[in-house]
């Protein structure tokens, strides 16, 4: 997996050589924001099937009528389709996704709850405090990675003690969000927190 820098960078040279070449670019992904950089038209793909191609802009902007069909989408049998459902359920922003958001923080297929922790950051709201907190315990550093980012976002004093303690993650990206989540939350015990551990 590249990280988010990279990723730009890889979607940015794809885009200079579909343009340069007059390609067309057939590229699968997860991350909504791929869709939205470089794609002129989304196709989704749910239950096995591929939904009819529309505007990248006219799908995101579906808003409300998407939503509910997401939602059903966080439970299809295939691993491939959950992850992306939960990435665009955070891109949407609608409050009705959170709770099953938080089910899926549990998915057992790998991808899944980081796109599920990635989304509930992005949703903002504080029914997800806990649950990410939890996760930041998960056995997959992919996960306590996108957990800490998430709970930057959420910027709630509650994550400060567990953000403190993911700053010893086995895992170098992990303590990165750690680090860079105690700095958004910005209170004094994070900041404590971060200068003694730079020394």
């Amino acid at each position: 997996a590249l990280g988010p820098a990279l990723r730009d960078d890889m979607l940015d040279l794809v885009q200079h050589i579909q343009a340069e070449q007059n390609l067309t670019v057939l590229m699968i992904t997860h991350q909504p924001e791929d869709a939205r950089r470089i794609a002129g038209e989304v196709m989704f793909v749910d239950a096995g099937v591929a939904r009819t191609p529309m505007p990248t802009q006219a799908f995101f902007a579906l808003g409300d009528a998407a939503v509910e069909p997401l939602i059903v989408a966080l439970n299809d049998t295939d691993g491939t389709v959950r992850p992306a459902a939960a990435e665009i359920l955070g891109e949407l922003g609608d409050a009705r996704a959170v709770e099953p958001l938080i089910v899926a923080l549990q998915d057992t297929a790998m991808w899944v709850r980081p796109a599920a922790a990635r989304a509930l950051g992005m949703l903002g709201d504080a029914r997800a405090v806990d649950p990410l907190i939890i996760a930041l315990s998960d056995t997959n550093e992919s996960v306590r990675q996108a957990a800490a980012v998430a709970l930057g976002s959420l910027g709630d004093a509650c994550a400060v003690d567990p953000l403190i303690a993911a700053l010893n993650d086995t895992d170098n990206w992990v303590r990165e969000s750690a680090t860079a989540a105690l700095q958004a939350i910005g209170i004094p015990e994070a900041l404590a927190a971060l200068e003694t551990a730079s020394r």
